[in-house]
């Protein structure tokens, strides 16, 4: 592809804060995945931050003779197949000069990852979450578990290593799931929605990268039917009766080895 580009256009993102703040992208999340495609297409990156423009930069009339933008389809999927996906992975990790993880498979160090977000949708019993997941990992010898509470000040580079090291991602529902396309081959996401809500959005990231998914809405009465986002921000508490029958399906979808996978329906 002959491209040279000397800007990249970025809409409606910048006054966005938890939309960045969720990717740790007042760092350099938007600047460097905008690098990873112009490094293959433009066979240059950007040469610095400034280069990557926000929809309030067009405020004013801005003339360029070329400009790549970021298109949004809001009718289907985002990467179509693992290949795409798995390309673009590989892609962003030699860029920051990170090793790739074995095709297939999990590698060396991997952990699970529970997330914690600190302005909404807060587990409101963390340490028991996290103790529940650590009893049902070990139950089934699987990786160790990280725990990592969000921010906006995560670097790519970082954020980069966690998920594409990352065997089995808990998450709440919200943007830093748009990451788990980093993800290895082998891996799972279980992600936890609030009372009365539903998005496929993040379904459609893993599914599509090939990863197993599995996801859950707030057990709580009521909470079954269709709410819209009336509750889309509640905090709520993760008991070990809702994580562990997903927990138990996402492992024992990869390895059914251990006697606690017995009868276990995937």
């Amino acid at each position: 592809m002959d491209a040279r580009f000397d800007h990249a256009a970025l809409p409606q993102v910048e006054g966005h804060g938890q939309f960045l703040g969720a990717r740790g992208a007042f760092t350099d999340w938007f600047s460097k995945t905008m690098n990873v495609v112009l490094n293959y297409a433009n066979g240059r990156p950007l040469q610095n931050y400034s280069d990557l423009l926000y929809g309030s930069d067009f405020g004013q009339t801005l003339c360029f003779e070329r400009l790549g933008t970021a298109v949004v389809d809001l009718t289907g999927p985002h990467f179509y197949s693992p290949r795409g996906a798995r390309a673009w992975r590989d892609a962003a990790l030699a860029f920051i000069r990170l090793p790739l993880p074995p095709p297939g498979g999990l590698p060396i160090g991997a952990h699970a990852t529970l997330l914690l977000r600190t302005g909404d949708r807060r587990f409101t019993n963390e340490d028991e979450l996290a103790a529940d997941l650590r009893t049902l990992l070990q139950r089934h010898h699987e990786p160790p578990l990280e725990v990592v509470r969000l921010g906006g000040t995560l670097a790519f580079k970082w954020q980069l290593a966690l998920y594409s090291n990352t065997s089995l991602l808990v998450s709440p529902h919200g943007a830093q799931l748009t990451n788990v396309v980093f993800m290895p081959d082998a891996a799972a996401v279980i992600e936890l929605l609030t009372c009365g809500y539903y998005s496929d959005t993040y379904r459609k990231f893993a599914v599509e990268a090939g990863l197993r998914y599995y996801a859950s809405r707030d057990p709580a009465p009521g909470c079954d039917r269709d709410l819209g986002k009336r509750h889309h921000n509640d905090d709520r508490p993760v008991r070990r009766a809702e994580i562990e029958p997903l927990v138990t399906r996402a492992v024992c979808a990869r390895s059914n080895a251990t006697a606690a996978c017995r009868g276990v329906i995937l």
